[in-house]
């Protein structure tokens, strides 16, 4: 009697932990199913577009059921910002701007459009750093993500690690900003990513000196 108690016994605490283990197995199989990150997915299995968008407004396809359309680009000198609306992890000024790092800097602002008609969340983490600004194919700057700024109130620029972006949930269209610090006094620049074939020229700051 006290053998079969203790097989008995066995088998309910196997099929538990069994039954414990499928449970946890089954959440983290829909947590990792259901969100995905741009940027890894882009680099594991390629970009959707098979051809080079090269003009402001065109709508550029990202991964299934994702797509990209940069809104505009421009220059400025300087970056507002207002944090009345944001969760910042220390206090901060509500309002006020951001200046480039030297006189010879620029900021380029580029906004653009996420359409997420797929069934996941997506992540940006890592998306702005994928673009960068090159004079000539050397890199002048690498992109920031207009969030990350909002949250740390400071730049880092081409940081990907600490981003701590938005998520964007499923059939939702999300409107973002990302910023590069640029000499101005380059000559011909350009916004581009290799991994989606995007090759942007970009328009001549209107502070660049002519060449002599």
């Amino acid at each position: 009697m006290i053998k079969n108690r203790n097989r008995l016994w066995a088998i309910l605490v196997t099929a538990i932990a069994v039954a414990f283990i499928a449970g946890w197995l089954g959440v983290a199989w829909l947590v990792s199913d259901s969100t995905t990150n741009i940027r890894s997915e882009i680099i594991g299995h390629g970009a959707s577009s098979s051809t080079s968008p090269s003009a402001v407004g065109t709508e550029i396809p990202l991964i299934p059921g994702v797509s990209l359309t940069i809104d505009t680009v421009r220059w400025s000198s300087s970056i507002s910002y207002n944090t009345s609306n944001v969760i910042r992890p220390a206090p901060g000024y509500t309002t006020g701007a951001y200046s480039p790092s030297g006189p010879r800097a620029r900021f380029l602002v580029v906004d653009y459009e996420i359409i997420n008609d797929s069934d996941k969340m997506l992540k940006r983490d890592g998306l702005a750093a994928m673009f960068q600004v090159i004079d000539g194919g050397v890199q002048m700057s690498g992109g920031m993500d207009f969030d990350t700024l909002l949250w740390t109130g400071k730049f880092s620029y081409g940081a990907t690690t600490d981003e701590r972006l938005l998520d964007i949930p499923p059939n939702l269209t999300y409107n973002g900003r990302w910023i590069f610090e640029v000499d101005y006094l380059s000559p011909t620049l350009k916004l581009t990513n290799e991994l989606i074939n995007f090759d942007l020229l970009l328009p001549e700051d209107v502070r660049r000196v002519p060449d002599a």
